[in-house]
């Protein structure tokens, strides 16, 4: 009788534990999903908005570059010393 009824609690409890099991991985892989999905859609959207602002930097950049010339650095470097 003991044997019996610890069977027929092991019938109930094992299958639970399979559903169980393979719910939580199935779940755990749809919500990683879900998360990597929405990183990607972030990095999109702040792609859009980052873009301008480093086309602008470079810009700015090339600018300060085009208006420094190696002849000024080397000349305002050495009348330093004099």
């Amino acid at each position: 009788m003991e044997t019996a009824k610890i069977l027929e609690i092991l019938g109930y409890t094992l299958p639970s534990l399979v559903t169980g099991g393979v719910a939580y991985f199935l779940f755990e892989s749809y919500f990683k999903d879900q998360q990597n999905t929405r990183r990607w859609l972030l990095q999109k959207e702040n792609k859009k908005d980052i873009l301008p602002l480093r086309l602008q930097a470079y810009e700015r950049l090339t600018l300060l570059m085009e208006r420094i010339h190696p002849a000024q650095i080397t000349s305002a470097k050495y009348s330093c010393f004099q």
